[in-house]
């Protein structure tokens, strides 16, 4: 009604004629309608757009989510593309290991067949040894505490004896015997380094000693299980040269045949005589 109202008092201000007024007037309900009518249509097609941006946000909201799966997919994609290649490339390098395989094959069981063979000659050497040591007579006391200690395993202590008993008694008789127990003590401790050196100072101080000919086996083996081949047979021959006679040397010709090498450079020289003045342990 204010909308009538503001048309009588505008036609009033304007001097329009009592007779346009009345007209106007009778035409107010009638635009009153018109514009209820229009701002129905407004309001609904507000309501309209209103859902229409509703669906436009949503399918805003699904296409970035639709994007951003992409973008994890393509990711995914580059992923699997660097696994594949890693995956051609360890197959390649599991050809080249297999190759190898067959390759060395031969060669470490060639090296597990020596290896088992010098374990035995290992074994048959230190039973003989501990044998002769069971029949010799008259040992001292150091030198018979230490080969107990020895023979019970007890590697440190005994060695500290035996080199007290060297020190003590250079030139005994059993002397020889206390440098080769020296020097298996330390190969009973896989300390072959060490072994090497003490079987040498066997050689040296004792050459004519019954133990040199089984200080040169046991040096041999000890450069065998360094991986020393070459020091090996040279000491084997050098054990067959020395010592032709010896049931050591018939051990060297066996394993220096089984190499390939001669074992015979020893046979046509003269003998070593080892020293018979007293059985020693």
């Amino acid at each position: 009604m204010l909308r009538h109202a503001s048309l009588i008092i505008l036609c009033g201000l304007l001097l329009v004629p009592a007779a346009g007024c009345a007209m106007l007037e009778t035409d107010i309900p009638a635009l009153e309608s018109n514009v209820n009518a229009h701002t129905s249509t407004i309001n609904k097609l507000r309501a309209q757009t209103d859902q229409l941006q509703a669906r436009l946000d949503n399918l805003a909201a699904r296409q970035q989510d639709l994007s951003q799966k992409d973008q994890a997919q393509a990711r995914l994609g580059a992923q699997l593309d660097q696994l594949e290649a890693k995956i051609s490339q360890l197959s390649g390098k599991i050809d080249e290991d297999r190759h190898f395989l067959e390759q060395v094959g031969p060669r470490i069981d060639k090296l597990t067949a020596i290896e088992q063979r010098l374990a035995a000659i290992e074994q048959r050497t230190t039973a003989a040894q501990a044998k002769l040591d069971a029949l010799a007579t008259g040992p001292g006391p150091l030198y018979e505490d230490a080969l107990r200690l020895f023979k019970a395993g007890q590697f440190e202590p005994a060695r500290a004896k035996f080199a007290e008993y060297l020190k003590s008694h250079p030139d005994d008789d059993l002397a020889p015997n206390a440098q080769f127990w020296l020097a298996e003590s330390y190969y009973g401790q896989q300390r072959f380094d060490e072994a090497i050196v003490e079987y040498q100072g066997v050689v040296d101080r004792y050459p004519r000693s019954e133990k040199a000919a089984a200080a040169l086996l046991k040096q041999s083996m000890s450069f065998a299980r360094i991986n020393s081949a070459d020091n090996a047979r040279l000491v084997l021959e050098k054990l067959v040269d020395r010592y032709p006679d010896s049931p050591q040397a018939d051990v060297a010709r066996k394993e220096l045949a089984s190499k390939g090498a001669s074992g015979d450079k020893g046979k046509d020289k003269e003998k070593a005589a080892p020293e018979t003045k007293k059985k020693k342990k």
